[in-house]
């Protein structure tokens, strides 16, 4: 075998593992799409972009749903048997309507086996919250997929404080978090956190904790990703992660996975193309 058969050995292989991996979107790339978006890199930069590829954690819906079911049942005063809980126990999406909270709870409900009717009383809205009376014996769990930043979190809770006007107790149940967005949590809101994922620094491309890329290769993925959008190359609150959800990739994700314009198609596009 030559070396070039050898290469294409692999490569071929390594197309069969990303395949496998990526099924998990909503989109799935087909090899096609892969192909494609590796001509994006410069001929020098191709084993840059399988590295890329290599790194990318896909959180499937499963895994999602298995996280959802695991955290609330860690959350002290739960139970199934109403007679069994403290309190009383609502459980909202986190975030206005078209957001990812409210979006969240149809798997939230198929992960705890309380998508029934009969179980439609422990849900309600956000703006449900004031006629509801809460007291310090309820219990709030909003719900959510993910928090890069923490800004949105920290920005929202004084709203939700005055929606909730009491000493409730109040939870926020993600799939995953970075370390630090945790810390902005913590440290500016009364949210007690639930989550089945944690991306520290290491998880930040661009991070030094970061030791999957040298340092040449992270300047070079900057300048792919002022290609694939300027304004925020390293993605939103300059996260540098690469994570895709089964459902949608965050915006703090690198945009060269999943800005969807003419001059750059990535493969986890944030909105479906058009048929």
């Amino acid at each position: 075998m030559t070396q070039a058969d050898a290469s294409d050995e692999i490569l071929a292989g390594k197309f069969v593992e990303w395949l496998r991996r990526f099924r998990y979107y909503r989109e799935p790339p087909d090899e096609a799409a892969l192909r494609a978006w590796l001509k994006l890199f410069a001929e020098d930069h191709q084993q840059l972009a399988h590295k890329v590829l290599d790194n990318v954690i896909v959180v499937s819906e499963r895994e999602i749903q298995a996280g959802y079911a695991e955290a609330l049942v860690r959350i002290p005063g739960w139970s199934f048997d109403v007679a069994q809980r403290t309190g009383r126990w609502f459980i909202v999406g986190f975030g206005k309507a078209g957001e990812s909270g409210p979006a969240m709870v149809r798997l939230f409900r198929e992960a705890n086996n309380l998508a029934l009717e009969k179980y439609d009383y422990l849900f309600c809205g956000v703006t449900d919250l004031p006629g509801l009376k809460l007291t310090a014996l309820d219990t709030i769990i909003f719900v959510d997929d993910f928090s890069g930043s923490g800004r949105q979190v920290c920005k929202m809770w004084p709203i939700f404080q005055e929606l909730i006007a009491s000493e409730a107790k109040v939870h926020l149940i993600l799939t995953a978090i970075t370390t630090r967005a945790e810390g902005e949590i913590r440290g500016k809101t009364s949210l007690s956190l639930e989550y089945s994922l944690s991306l520290g620094d290491q998880h930040d491309v661009f991070s030094d904790a970061n030791t999957s890329f040298s340092a040449e290769e992270k300047e070079q993925l900057l300048e792919y990703g002022k290609r694939a959008d300027r304004h925020a190359p390293k993605g939103f609150g300059k996260c540098g992660l690469l994570l895709v959800l089964s459902h949608k990739t965050p915006n703090n994700s690198l945009p060269i996975l999943h800005i969807n314009e003419e001059r750059w198609r990535g493969l986890f596009p944030r909105y479906l193309r058009a048929a």
